[in-house]
């Protein structure tokens, strides 16, 4: 019975992790992941970011998820929805923020336009 259990909660535990490829690290030593299951082409390409903060943010929360879009032909993007945690990897109680983003056009040799990049296959 402890083996079933055990089994149980690996597998509960496995999707907080499964998909994230690790993509950057930012100035302020946080670790950028994609999921490039969630990758989604076409007319407005989208994919699931992962950050997990190095130390806690402002909100004392350790990692967020953030469903980024690009509009490749005008070279911008955005946030569509923000998903925070309070544990490091997306783990633990999330507050989520789907409010949309404004368009941004993402800095030179920043995280996002990487992000960018990936989606579009080409620099902002």
């Amino acid at each position: 019975m402890v083996h079933l259990l055990c089994a149980c909660l690996l597998m509960c535990a496995l999707p907080v992790w499964a998909g994230w490829e690790k993509f950057a690290t930012n100035a302020e030593s946080s670790t950028i992941y994609l999921d490039p299951d969630t990758k989604k082409t076409g007319g407005l390409p989208r994919i699931w970011m992962l950050v997990d903060y190095a130390a806690p943010d402002r909100f004392g929360k350790l990692s967020a998820k953030v469903l980024w879009q690009a509009d490749c032909s005008a070279g911008r993007t955005k946030a569509l929805t923000y998903v925070h945690f309070d544990e490091p990897m997306g783990a633990g109680r999330a507050d989520t923020n789907n409010e949309s983003g404004d368009w941004i056009y993402p800095a030179p040799d920043s995280i996002i336009a990487e992000v960018y990049a990936y989606l579009c296959g080409r620099a902002p």
